[in-house]
């Protein structure tokens, strides 16, 4: 079964709490109004603390991507001085920071080949030392990215809860209301029913 989006539920919560209050001496909104009411601030509270992680999980992933560019950025200005003062021995290609296992073993070739010729390239200490602190940067930025994504998925579960809850909730109370009041009636019309919770030839 499809379900039904944030702005259907809200908008039966919100027909659903307003019709109790209305009608708060009827037994059907006696025992589902305080459900509705807890099932909205949860909902709302899930909804809330899902997008603040969505939000930290996206620029998490920003700076992470940053970071190794700006890895691949070094490793081939690296290159070029390289070639610029006529060296030879090192790796010359390209490589690119999306794939972070292989630029960061390019990476700890090129600091290698560094150190090996600091007596030789006057620039070499200076370079391995730039490349070794913005690999640990992109380390710590893939870390915190990874850790932001964890948080983001646990989040996202709670979401999912919330959902099924205000599912629950609102599939209880309308079959209740249509047995009690009637698919014809007034007030049973007057509250948006999302199809995919409880279509009406299902309500017995």
């Amino acid at each position: 079964m499809s379900v039904a989006n944030v702005f259907e539920l809200n908008k039966c919560l919100d027909d659903s709490i307003r019709y109790c209050e209305e009608h708060s001496t009827r037994e059907h909104c006696a025992i589902f109004g305080p459900r509705l009411r807890k099932a909205r601030r949860d909902f709302n509270e899930a909804l809330k603390a899902t997008d603040r992680q969505f939000t930290q999980w996206r620029m998490e992933s920003r700076d992470d991507k940053l970071a190794w560019k700006h890895l691949a950025s070094e490793l081939r200005q690296t290159q070029n001085e390289l070639a610029r003062v006529g060296a030879v021995g090192y790796a010359s290609e390209r490589v690119m920071y999306w794939d972070p296992n292989i630029l960061l073993a390019a990476v700890a070739e090129m600091v290698e080949y560094l150190e090996d010729r600091a007596e030789q390239i006057d620039f070499a200490r200076e370079y391995a030392d730039k490349l070794q602190r913005q690999a640990e940067k992109a380390r710590g930025e893939s870390k915190e990215e990874g850790s932001a994504f964890a948080n983001y998925t646990r989040f996202a579960t709670l979401r999912s809860d919330a959902f099924s809850e205000v599912a629950d909730t609102l599939s209880g109370f309308r079959q209740m209301l249509r047995r009690e009041l009637g698919k014809e009636n007034a007030d049973y019309q007057s509250i948006r029913w999302p199809l995919t919770l409880s279509p009406d030839e299902t309500v017995l």
